[in-house]
């Protein structure tokens, strides 16, 4: 507990806002226990760790056999009329799709700064990529 008070009161030292508001809210909330579900083949919710792992098994044995995969994925890689046809993008595009990228809001649980790092990256190198 102390260490977390001691961790809440370095961020507020340091100008570190938002980690000092998400460790404040984190606090208050207090411990959260989750309960882990899946949902069984006909989608009833199953509770068991024994079950879930089971149910996991069963459908990943079916993902990975099934029959028509290959032939679907090479439908879909074949989609393209033109074989060399080439997607343009300049550097304008990439500029502007970067502007619209929010920070501290990555998609999925990517790292926080990833969004911002990667702004900044590709417009370092935004004309090498356009060409």
């Amino acid at each position: 507990m102390e260490e977390q008070i001691r961790q809440i009161e370095e961020n507020f030292n340091k100008n570190e806002i938002r980690n000092f508001y998400q460790d404040v809210k984190k606090e208050k909330r207090g411990y959260q226990p989750r309960v882990i579900y899946c949902k069984d083949k006909d989608g009833n919710l199953i509770g068991d760790e024994q079950a879930r792992i089971k149910r996991w098994a069963e459908y990943f044995e079916e993902l990975l056999n099934e029959q028509d995969t290959q032939q679907d994925t090479n439908e879909r890689v074949n989609d393209s009329d033109d074989p060399d046809e080439t997607i343009e993008i300049d550097e304008g595009e990439i500029r502007e799709t970067l502007r619209q990228m929010k920070n501290n809001k990555s998609p999925g649980r990517v790292k926080q700064y990833f969004a911002r790092y990667l702004k900044k990256e590709i417009l370092r190198n935004a004309k090498i990529i356009a060409e």
